[in-house]
């Protein structure tokens, strides 16, 4: 009889990318209880949807569809490690939800990583791959309106305001940037 721990990774190809401080990787099963404890922090969950904490059976389900997300799309989200401590530090991708109204760069910084710049650092590398890699024409960020530090970094990495639309019963603001805005940053 298998059990829970006899099977711990099937193979699918998600590829490593760095950063100065960061390497941008596949999420890994001992991340789970961090990313579990993660998602359980009202602090970090205050933005995301209505801002409902995730048990770890609710937990459980996203990381899997996050990883799930590379196998059926070929793009998704990248765990975050620090280079220097080896710490999770959230996690940052692109991705396109079957519900979703076009493929989003998204982000989810552990709070204790916050305003130190991890979240741009990653996000323009996952913006990098979308345009260069994948070939993208453009990207959208969907940002609950209360979330400041979100249109912050949105509006850094020359995302425009396009509209704000109802998703999930909340108003979403979206956020776009096109391949030309991308390439005439460089």
């Amino acid at each position: 009889m298998l059990s829970k721990n006899s099977i711990t990774n099937i193979e699918y190809q998600i590829p490593l990318l760095q950063t100065e401080r960061l390497f941008m990787r596949e999420f890994r099963l001992e991340d789970f209880d961090t990313y579990a404890d993660l998602v359980a922090d009202p602090v970090f969950r205050r933005y995301l949807g209505n801002g409902d904490l995730l048990n770890r059976e609710m937990a459980w389900r996203a990381y899997t569809a996050m990883i799930g997300h590379w196998v059926l799309r070929g793009f998704g989200f990248w765990a975050l490690e620090d280079k220097a401590t080896g710490e999770y530090v959230g996690h940052v991708g692109i991705h396109y939800p079957e519900d979703w109204p076009d493929v989003e760069i998204g982000w989810g910084i552990n709070p204790k990583f916050q305003n130190f710049g991890y979240g741009y650092e990653a996000a323009t590398k996952a913006m990098q791959f979308g345009f260069e890699e994948l070939g993208f024409e453009h990207l959208i960020s969907l940002i609950v309106e209360s979330n400041q530090p979100s249109v912050k970094l949105a509006k850094k990495l020359n995302e425009k305001y396009t509209e704000t639309i109802e998703m999930m019963g909340l108003n979403v603001e979206v956020y776009r940037i096109t391949r030309q805005e991308y390439l005439a940053t460089k």
